[in-house]
Parts: C-alpha cells; sequence; structure tokens
C-alpha cells in the first residue's frame, strides 16, 4: 500500500471518491469523541478539557493511521484552545508522509503552514512540548523542492533525542520508531529476512514501550509492521491478539492482527479480524460521513485481505463474494485514483485460485485502460484453456497477456510492487501450464520453476499482489508426474512462505506417502485436516493442477438425445441390483462391470460416449452402490453369477462384457462359467490374480481393521491412489460418495475373495476374442499383462502411457473410442490400428 499519495485526495473532489456500496454519500459530520479507540491519554498545556480529549482523540486516530480523521481531531482541539500548539503540531505530524503514504505537493505546504503555528504558539507551550514542535520543525521546508528524504532523516535524529532526553515518555519513543520505519516503508527486511537500516532498533525501541505498556495501540500496531516481514512474525502474535481488543473501534487496529495471521498461517484468524474490521470500519464511515483515502483504501484493504484469507481456508463461496464487493468498491473510482486497481482483478484471482474455468471463460472483458487486470484476464483465460486440453486458445491467450506487458509503464506501481515484475510471474507460469498440456513436462517444470523464482524477487506485502502462490500447481504437476521427491520440495518451500497452507499440506502428505514415508505423511495429513477443518471440500491433486478430466458436450457425442436411465431387478440368484442403462434397447448390448468399492458411476464418463446403437448396461454389482449388501456371498463365481442371471432378466443372449478391476475377475469367471453368453472380453486394469500383489495384501490388512463408518480418510486415500493422472473434483467427490455407501463387512469380504487363490481361472478356456487395457502407471505389472496374453487364446494387449489403474477415468475418450472400435472389427484389425 505505499505507492499512495496524499496528493491525490487535493487534485479531485470528495464526490470523487463517495459512497462505495457501503454507505449513503453524506457530508462529513462535525468531529465529535469516540470512544473504542485505545487508551492514549498525552497531556498538553491547555486548561480546556474538551481540547485535552480531542488532541488525544487526534493521537489515537493517528496510531490507527486514520490520518484524515486525526487532522479533524487536533482541529477539534485548537478551536477549542486556539491557543493550544500541540494541535497544530499534530495536524502537521497527521498531514506528513507515513509508513503507507509519501506526502507531496499541497499536503506537505499545509503540514508547514500548521507548524510554523506550532512554532508561533511554542512559547505558551511546556519545555516538553517545544521538544516535539522543534522535532517536526526538522521534516518540513516551505520548499516543496527540497530533499524530503533528508529532511525525514533530520526528523528521525531529532525523535531519537526527544526520546532519550525523555525516556518515560513512551509516545515519543514509539513516533521515534514511526520516524525510523517511514525511512524505508515496507522494506524493514530483506527478501531473505535479513534485517536493514534501523530495523533492529526499531523493534527494540518498541519492545521497550510494550514492557512497559503492553495496550499502547501506537507500538502494537507498529510492532506488527516491524517484525511482519521477518522471519519470525510470530513474536508480534501477543499485540495482535491485544490490537482488536483495546481499540474495537478503530477498524484499522481490528484489522492488523491479520497480518501476523496470514504470515503464522492462522487463516481462521486472519479472516476474522477482517469480518470484525469491516463492521467497525462500517460504523465509522455510517457515523461520520467520511470519504476519501481511508474509505478507500483502508476499508477497501479490509475486503481484499478477507478474500484472500479466506482462500486460503479453502472457502470459496467467503472469497468470491468479497472479491466481487472489492470490485464492485473501486471500479467507480480508477479513473479518479488509479492505484485502486490493485484490487480489480481479485475476482479473477479467487476464480483462478479454486479452478473455476467455466466461470472464468464468461467473465466479460475488462475496460482496455486497465492493463494490469486485463494481464490477469489473459492469464486466467489461459489457465482455462489449458486445464481443459485445449493448448491453442491457451496459447492465443499468453500471447495477448505479453502483449499487454509490453505496454504497461516500466514504473507502474501495483501495490509494493511494479506491475511488469508481478505480470511476469503469469507469463511464466501460464507458459508452463501450456507446457504440461502439450505433453512438454520437462519444459512446463522449469518455467513453472521461473515463476516460482519470480514470485520469490517481489517485495513483501500482504496480501500479496501475486495471490496465486505457483509452488501449489507446480507440486501438483510434479505429483501427477510421479516425481515425487521434487513435488516434496516444491510444497515443502511454498510452506515457508505460507506456513500452514492447507494446499500444501496436501499436497506435501501425498508426495511423502507415494515415497513411502508413511509416518511423516500421516503427521503432515493431521496437518492438512486442522488447516482444512472449515474448507468447503476436500482437496484432491487435481485442486492443485487445475486440470480437469476430460467431459463430453454434445458436440462431441454421438447419442446427445440419449440419456442414462436407472432401474432395478429381483435376480433369481436372490439379490436386487440397481443398474443405469441407455441406448437402442435392440442394439448391441454391452455389459459394464465396476470395480471394488465402485458404483455403475465408475463409468458415466464412458456412457455419454457411446453412440445410440449401443445398448448398454452398467450394473451396481452386489454390494454395492444402490444394490443389496448381503452378509456373505462375495466369491468372484457369485459376482458373475448374477451377471448370467441378469442377461437372462433381460433376455440378451450376448453381450460384449466390459470389466475394469474387480470387474473383470468378475468378466473372467463369466467368460469360463457361460462362454457363450460373451460374444467379446475387455478387461480393464486387470491381472492373473491378486493374492500375489504386495499392495493388495497391504490393501487388505487396512481393509481387515475397518469398522463402521468406514472413515472417510481411508477412503478418500484409497481412491486417489488408483489414478495417476488427475480427475476433476466433481466426479471424485461422487466416486468418494458412492464407495462410502460401502459398509465395513463388505469392504472386508470383497477384499477376502479377491485376494483368495480361487479367484483365479482357466484362462485358456475363454475363448471369447479378448482386448486387454493396461495403464503403464498401474500397480498390477507389465508382466502380468504378458501373462495373460500369453495364455489367452485370443487376446491382444493395449497400453496407455502415463495411466494409472482407473485408466476409464483418466482417459474416457480413448477408452470409449477402444471399446467402440474393438467391438465394430475383429481382434487382427483391431492389433493393427
Amino acid at each position: 500500500m505505499k505507492h499512495l499519495f496524499l496528493a491525490l485526495l487535493l487534485l479531485f473532489p470528495a464526490g470523487a471518491f463517495a459512497q462505495h456500496g457501503h454507505a449513503p454519500a453524506k457530508e462529513p459530520a462535525p468531529a465529535a469523541l469516540s470512544s473504542g479507540l485505545g487508551d492514549i491519554n498525552h497531556p498538553v498545556s491547555t486548561t480546556n478539557a474538551e481540547a485535552q480529549e480531542f488532541f488525544n482523540q487526534g493521537l489515537a486516530y493517528l496510531y490507527a493511521f486514520n490520518h484524515e480523521e486525526a487532522v479533524r481531531s487536533f482541529k477539534q482541539a485548537t478551536q477549542l484552545d486556539p491557543q493550544l500548539a500541540m494541535g497544530y503540531w499534530g495536524m502537521a505530524l497527521a498531514l506528513g508522509s507515513n509508513y503507507n503514504v509519501q506526502a507531496d505537493g499541497p499536503s506537505l505546504l499545509t503540514a508547514y503552514a500548521n507548524l510554523q503555528k506550532a512554532i508561533e504558539l511554542a512559547p505558551k507551550a511546556s519545555e516538553h512540548e517545544r521538544a516535539y514542535i522543534d522535532a517536526l520543525a526538522k521534516r518540513y521546508s516551505s520548499d516543496v523542492q527540497a530533499d524530503q528524504k533528508k529532511l525525514a532523516v533530520d526528523y528521525k535524529n531529532a525523535m531519537g533525542e526527544l526520546a532519550k532526553r525523555y525516556p518515560d515518555d513512551l509516545d515519543a519513543a514509539t513516533l521515534y520508531a514511526e520516524s525510523m520505519m517511514n525511512l524505508t516503508p515496507w522494506k524493514l527486511w530483506s527478501l531473505d529476512g535479513k534485517p536493514n537500516a534501523d530495523t533492529l532498533e526499531i523493534v527494540t525501541v518498541l519492545e521497550n514501550v510494550l514492557r512497559r505498556n503492553p495496550n499502547h495501540t501506537g507500538a502494537n500496531h507498529y510492532y506488527i509492521h516491524a517484525v511482519e516481514a521477518s522471519n519470525n512474525p510470530d513474536r508480534a502474535l501477543p499485540s495482535a491478539a491485544r490490537l482488536g481488543k483495546i481499540a474495537p473501534k478503530a477498524g484499522h487496529l481490528v484489522h492488523m492482527p491479520s497480518h501476523i495471521y496470514i504470515r503464522t498461517g492462522d487463516y481462521n484468524e486472519a479472516a476474522q479480524s477482517n469480518v470484525d474490521a469491516i463492521v467497525a470500519d462500517r460504523e465509522y464511515i455510517q457515523k461520520t460521513g467520511a470519504q476519501g483515502l481511508y474509505t478507500m483504501m483502508y476499508y477497501n484493504h479490509n475486503i481484499h485481505f478477507l478474500s484472500s484469507a479466506s482462500a486460503f481456508k479453502g472457502r470459496y463461496a467467503d472469497s468470491i463474494k468479497s472479491a466481487r464487493e472489492l470490485e464492485t468498491n473501486v471500479s467507480p473510482h480508477l479513473k479518479a485514483m488509479p492505484m485502486l486497481e490493485m484490487f480489480r482483478p481479485y475476482s479473477i484471482v479467487a476464480m483462478t485460485r479454486f479452478n473455476r474455468w467455466d466461470e472464468i471463460l464468461k467473465e466479460p472483458k475488462p475496460d482496455a485502460s486497465l492493463k494490469i487486470t486485463t494481464g490477469f484476464w489473459h492469464f486466467a483465460r489461459g489457465s482455462a484453456y489449458a486445464a481443459t486440453g485445449q493448448p491453442a486458445p491457451a496459447d492465443a491467450e499468453l500471447k495477448a497477456l505479453q502483449a499487454v506487458i509490453k505496454t504497461v509503464p516500466a514504473d507502474e506501481a501495483m501495490g509494493n510492487n511494479v506491475a511488469v515484475d508481478v505480470l511476469k510471474i503469469a507469463d511464466f507460469a501460464l507458459a508452463g501450464k501450456i507446457a504440461f498440456a502439450r505433453g512438454d513436462k520437462q519444459a512446463a517444470f522449469d518455467l513453472l520453476n521461473k515463476a516460482a523464482a519470480a514470485e520469490d524477487a517481489t517485495n513483501y506485502n500482504e496480501p500479496a499482489e501475486w495471490d496465486l502462490p505457483v509452488r501449489e500447481v507446480l507440486g501438483g504437476l510434479l505429483l501427477t508426474s510421479r516425481e515425487y521427491t521434487a513435488a516434496e520440495k516444491a510444497f515443502r518451500d511454498e510452506l515457508k512462505r505460507h506456513p500452514r497452507n492447507g494446499r500444501a499440506l496436501f499436497g506435501l502428505s501425498e508426495s511423502l506417502k507415494q515415497q513411502g514415508k508413511q509416518s511423516s505423511a500421516q503427521m503432515v495429513w493431521r496437518e492438512y485436516e486442522e488447516a482444512w477443518k472449515a474448507a468447503e471440500a476436500k482437496l484432491t491433486v487435481a485442486d492443485l493442477t487445475g486440470i480437469q478430466a476430460k467431459t463430453v458436450s454434445g458436440a462431441t457425442a454421438t447419442n446427445t438425445s440419449t440419456q442414462v436411465q436407472f432401474s432395478s431387478v429381483l435376480l433369481k440368484t436372490g439379490v436386487r441390483l440397481r443398474y443405469a442403462y441407455q441406448g437402442d434397447e435392440n442394439g448391441i448390448p454391452v455389459i459394464l462391470l465396476h470395480g471394488y468399492t465402485d458404483s455403475w458411476f465408475s463409468f458415466s464418463q464412458i456412457m455419454p460416449l457411446m453412440d445410440q446403437k449401443y445398448r448398454v448396461y452398467t450394473l451396481d454389482q452386489r454390494g454395492h452402490g444402490d444394490s443389496d449388501r448381503p452378509m456373505g456371498g462375495y466369491a468372484m463365481q457369485q459376482f458373475a453369477g448374477d451377471v448370467i442371471a441378469f442377461m437372462d432378466a433381460m433376455k440378451i443372449q450376448q453381450a460384449t462384457v466390459v470389466g475394469h478391476s474387480m470387474g473383470s475377475f468378475v468378466a473372467q469367471h463369466l467368460a469360463v462359467a457361460a462362454p457363450e453368453r460373451v460374444k467379446k472380453l475387455v478387461l480393464a486394469a486387470t491381472a492373473t490374480t491378486v493374492h500375489t500383489n504386495d499392495l493388495a495384501r497391504q490393501l487388505q490388512r487396512d481393509v481387515n481393521a475397518l469398522t463402521d463408518p468406514v472413515p472417510e480418510k481411508f477412503v478418500y486415500e484409497f481412491q486417489l491412489s488408483t489414478a495417476f493422472q488427475p480427475l476433476s473434483n466433481d466426479f471424485f467427490q461422487t466416486v468418494l460418495k458412492e464407495s462410502k455407501k460401502l459398509p465395513a463387512h463388505v469392504w472386508r469380504e470383497v477384499m477376502a475373495e479377491m485376494m483368495s487363490p480361487d479367484t483365479a481361472v482357466q484362462l485358456k478356456k475363454i475363448k471369447a476374442p479378448t482386448l486387454i487395457l493396461w495403464g503403464d502407471k498401474d500397480f498390477f505389472p507389465r508382466s502380468e499383462q504378458d501373462s495373460l496374453v500369453s495364455a489367452l487364446p485370443n487376446a491382444v494387449l493395449k497400453v496407455y502411457k502415463d495411466t494409472g489403474h482407473a485408466l476409464h477415468w483418466e482417459r474416457p475418450e480413448t477408452f470409449a473410442t477402444d471399446l467402440k472400435t474393438f467391438i465394430n472389427s475383429d481382434l487382427q484389425a483391431f492389433a493393427k490400428q
């Protein structure tokens, strides 16, 4: 917030900064005394008790960075006591530069004029007060072209002498610390956390004040700013805990704890501080009719901060609500106050953080004059296209982004940074996402590492000007590429920037788990659950990468008029099965058999891709989905008996049978038990047997320990482990919902039967042409697939590159195309394709 100039307030009429969504515009009310601003009492030479109160209030507002209101209070004090030199001193002090505002032009002249009045009245003041006035005289000149930096240094030195001369004057010490802070605002620490000039003395001075008066609002406020960018901002947690309570009506002070909470990973507390600050500031604005810098910058800063903290909590609805309010507030005033554009793109930021690609692509293009916002808009659109597998339009957005960057002046500010440095991160990050979408992973990682380095090189601010942590995406893409060690480093580096970032903790836990570091993974997982407890939804790797599983639109599906329907049937085996079906009832029969703990929904992405000429049935097998769950009876032969009984009930003489994982073992038994009923056989993510697989044995040990209700975390980790490529959040959440329908006894009994050596069949008895589909990242090894091809009389293998066990989830279009091609051609012809 440092690139603000009081001169702007003098260049534009008050109406330019009028109401922005929270209060009706009205003339400012006369200065009045208020409570709840903190216990500030600095005695000055006046016999007018009310003038003393207004002086104290002016100092309280100054400590609360409401400098306009401070000036009004100090002025009221001089109207009550025209001889009050310190009232003019206060106006001069408040009109000068501060940590967020570099004063210029008319404001400096007005400050100088008030200071001259203070000097004129100084003989009527005490020696102590004259020392304050003499020190401030070092700060101002009648020549606005004077060296302001030298004047500020002279003032700092004078305040240092004043603080030494009056060691029991805690206001003097506090203002001395502020005078040092104002020499290098927002640059008290280097990017690697080393103190800059005067920083350690600032910290020491403020800590001494707080030891003597822990409730000093100015010292607490300045101390938060003094240490927030350091490597140990947690030392200001006591100040954060106090400040909002001791000054509940000073909105900016109520907000200030969030500067520490967001650095310590206390995102719930950061959000609440800003909720409370918004309430306090709205009350202040309604009461006073205030307009100007405080209402436009400080009030909106609360809303901005709330949107950011909500995003870190996983609360999209809260984040976008605040971002839209911010957008509404600042949009009418961007021409009058261009620095407000730092707030304008935040709706786009919130949508990008939560992968709301459809919403982003509907977002209207900003006014071309808003170059920063337009740059973010192109970045978000490019990210949406890359995430949905459309690299060509993503490239077009990247080129548009780069063209915008070239038109941004090199010194145009964005918060505490220059805009081109912030947009450079967008350039690298989008280029990396596009490279990944094109399959060039090494280029993607190189570009995203450059983006992360550019993010690290930006100046400190809260919220950050680039509030889309690059390493969340980088780590997620490394996870999907099985670069688990590199992913671990990316997430650990992100946690250094944002402690307790739930997305980074989730990614770190996953990367540790995949490296076999189970103990560490579990510890980090507990941290994730605590950090993410208020979130709207659990995370998946896809939430980190933003990459959606491909979905089918009406333009690509050939059976758009066909919808999935549902029914149930009581079989002669005594089990009632629910099933989904679609297509011409006289069409080519296809039966789809899902895997362990799944349901018909496992094939929900395949069914829309099947043409009308196929009559497709997808069963909820016994114990699964919404079918019956008997106690016992889960041998693969019994599952196969259900399929035969289903075919009898549906009067299906012969069908192409497709089985995934557990369903593939059911399909094998079906093809042996009733070979005449199986025209063609598709075995996906299959094997000759399960009981020899080490991962399956470990899973069985875990499953045997399950009790009802089956822990959501267990279901989540199990299903997540089946996919190598990222899945859409909506799809994955439904998969979890279906799996959670199973009671623990079904998990145990089905697993026991799958692990039985009796699960294996005499493969040579399978006569149907057989297509084996296998992902090269599956936990069933390639050797198993080769054994199947050798044992089956009439089989062909197709390998899906960079694909896991859930290949029909990860590659639905390819899976459906292969299935249709296989049905419509003989095995030899398919093999040649």
